[in-house]
């Protein structure tokens, strides 16, 4: 059965560090390797900036393509889309904002749109969620530990 009903999730963290420190981390598109453990490897292609490419090399062995669509370093918001994955998910795409809580702390809001794909919208919200909260635990991780 195909639907054409989109599915989002979106989440919020709070990071112990500045919103400059979290937004240099995550406006470097080919650096999700630096604070994600389940990116085995990252090769980005193209110039920087919108249209550039990433290719991610999952700990389990499977590709993930994405493109960067848009960058607001001002605003600190990115957006990408999922051009290839083996996950159950098609027309995919992601922002994430950083928003200053603070001199030494940031909130982090990360919220996703999909087509589910080969899966009910249930299950493919569900193994998306785990992913964005194990990447929220991830990044936030990274600033904890001095990374």
């Amino acid at each position: 059965m195909v639907t054409t009903e989109h599915g989002e999730v979106s989440h919020r963290r709070e990071i112990g560090a500045s919103a400059d420190q979290v937004w240099e981390l995550i406006a470097d598109f080919g650096a999700i390797d630096r604070y994600s453990p389940m990116i085995e490897s990252c090769r980005v292609e193209g110039p920087d900036g919108v249209g550039q490419r990433r290719v991610l090399r999952l700990t389990n062995g499977t590709i993930t393509i994405s493109r960067l669509e848009a960058i607001d370093h001002r605003a600190r918001t990115l957006t990408y889309r999922i051009l290839e994955t083996k996950l159950p998910l098609d027309d995919y795409t992601s922002t994430m904002v950083v928003e200053p809580r603070g001199s030494a702390a940031c909130e982090l809001i990360w919220t996703s749109r999909f087509l589910p794909k080969g899966a009910t919208l249930e299950e493919a919200t569900r193994v998306l969620d785990e992913g964005l909260l194990g990447s929220l635990g991830d990044l936030q991780a990274t600033f904890v530990s001095g990374s």
